[in-house]
């Protein structure tokens, strides 16, 4: 029997799906429902969405009844309130020092920034926590709140995870929240993107036609591209790793040559990605969500379960369907704070696009820069609510909602898809421009660049989605499916299925 303890940085990113797959974990610990056979069988022999590893690909291993036993989850103090709030035993890590924290703050900082000065200094942010993590992580499994661990499931840029595994001989699993692209590189498996057909997706991503010049170069690129990202991070990771008795790390995200059993499991499809060959024991399980949106039909007029806080939002959307005019979701995430042009640019389009209304998940700071009128516009005929947090899955599901326009971090990519909408996306840090690219490349929206955003642009873009049918139908078919697959789940059956195969290893230690 399995005792598994997840493990994630605190990024909402990358701490919601861990959350939702340790919550899925937990629920076959106390004797919960396992994902339809018929939809785990879709994800592994590549048929329905596409999310298996490829065409006759087995799962990890057969399934197995009351295989995990237990399931806990660790993490830095912040994050104590949210892991709880999903009913989850917490680990608790404590808090970097003053000094720590400030360093990470400002590197955390610069990831959120584009340009490669930005990326040299922010990377380091992930060995900032490693360090601040692995120490306090190591020593509650000896001996502390997580004794009697069996296995460890981290977040992938949970680098303490990786390490407490190879200290300790424990297998590992790793959660991937980017695109499959990223994380085959990052974990040192680059050589399965290297096939000319495969995109280079970093620094700028490549559309999915390419020239015969880009099938030429893009190995190249592809080479160049993880030895710069590595050097970014190597050193830093080096002298932790050190820190805990470890050899220098093999990869700028692998786990070390200690780990000798592990898994990977991608937050992904290959709806949105080039088919490629996967490495052993990779899987693409399908989005790591809470749960999977309702269909818009089965959401009858009040979208998915929201707050009673949020009456306000889920009763502009009912009138909006009431009234038979489409509304369009806006939100560019928990770190993207729009600036006075990006926010003017919106603000313009929104005026501009009739029959259309808007809900603007908009930061608190960020309502300042609001234009002057904008507001008694938005109030006139309820033509739109600026709000600064919304129940998103709510939003995405109500049937009054045709169109997302997002950031594109990869969860909200997938709480929109798996909603049906259409996406407009406004890329601007990290993997977000690779997001984007896979958006256009399969026909499911489009995308502008945000620092260089102008309403007549942004109205432009808007206007042509609400009245293309053909994206509306692509996007419809592809959450249908999403909806039928739950990732989370399947997730959870390739981790009893990793935890049955590798248990005589687990006990050995």
């Amino acid at each position: 029997m399995a005792h598994l303890l997840f493990v994630s940085i605190p990024l909402s990113g990358h701490l919601n799906p861990t959350i939702a797959v340790a919550s899925a974990c937990a629920r076959r610990a106390r004797g919960g429902a396992e994902a339809p056979a018929d939809a785990i069988a879709a994800v592994y022999d590549g048929a329905g969405a596409g999310a298996g590893a490829g065409a006759g690909a087995p799962p990890p291993e057969p399934l197995v009844a009351g295989a995990i036993a237990s399931v806990r989850f660790a993490g830095l103090s912040t994050v104590r309130a949210r892991v709880e709030a999903a009913g989850l035993d917490f680990v608790d890590l404590g808090l970097p020092s003053p000094s720590e924290a400030e360093r990470i703050e400002a590197r955390m900082r610069m990831t959120t920034q584009r340009g490669r000065k930005a990326m040299r200094e922010g990377t380091p942010f992930f060995a900032d926590l490693e360090e601040a993590m692995a120490a306090p992580l190591i020593e509650a499994i000896r001996s502390g709140g997580a004794r009697g661990t069996t296995h460890i499931v981290a977040d992938f840029l949970s680098l303490a995870g990786h390490d407490a595994a190879e200290v300790l001989g424990l297998p590992l699993a790793l959660l991937h929240q980017s695109p499959l692209g990223i994380a085959l590189t990052a974990a040192g498996y680059g050589k399965y993107n290297l096939p000319s057909h495969v995109p280079n997706e970093f620094p700028k991503p490549q559309p999915e036609r390419l020239t015969l010049v880009h099938r030429a170069i893009n190995p190249i690129l592809k080479r160049t591209f993880a030895a710069t990202a590595a050097r970014m991070l190597q050193p830093k990771r080096d002298r932790v790793r050190a820190e805990l008795g470890l050899p220098k790390a093999q990869s700028m995200l692998g786990a070390g040559p200690g780990v000798k059993e592990q898994c990977h499991l991608v937050s992904g499809t290959f709806d949105l990605e080039v088919v490629r060959e996967l490495p052993p024991n990779w899987h693409l399980t399908g989005p790591h969500m809470n749960g999977p949106a309702p269909s818009k039909a089965a959401a009858g007029g009040n979208g998915a379960a929201a707050a009673p806080g949020d009456a306000a939002i889920m009763g502009f959307l009912q009138e909006a369907l009431e009234a038979g005019e489409p509304v369009v979701y806006v939100a560019t995430g928990t770190l993207a704070q729009p600036n006075q042009r990006q926010v003017a640019a919106l603000a313009s389009a929104m005026r501009a696009v009739g029959g259309a209304r808007f809900v603007w998940s908009l930061p608190q700071p960020c309502h300042a820069l609001l234009p002057e009128g904008f507001g008694d516009w938005a109030a006139a005929g309820r033509r739109a609510l600026v709000v600064a947090w919304a129940p998103q899955p709510a939003v995405l599901s109500h049937p009054a909602t045709r169109l997302f326009v997002t950031h594109g971090g990869l969860n909200s990519i997938w709480e929109g898809l798996t909603g049906g909408l259409p996406l407009l996306v406004l890329p601007f840090f990290a993997d977000q421009p690779m997001n984007a690219q896979h958006i256009a490349n399969k026909g499911l929206g489009s995308q502008l660049d945000p620092w260089k955003l102008k309403g007549p642009a942004v109205a432009r873009a808007l206007t042509d989605l609400l009245a293309d049918s053909g994206v509306a139908g692509r996007a419809a078919e592809l959450g249908g499916r999403l909806r039928a697959q739950p990732g989370t789940e399947v997730a959870a059956d390739a981790l009893e299925g990793f935890a049955r195969r590798t248990a005589a290893a687990a006990a050995a230690v």
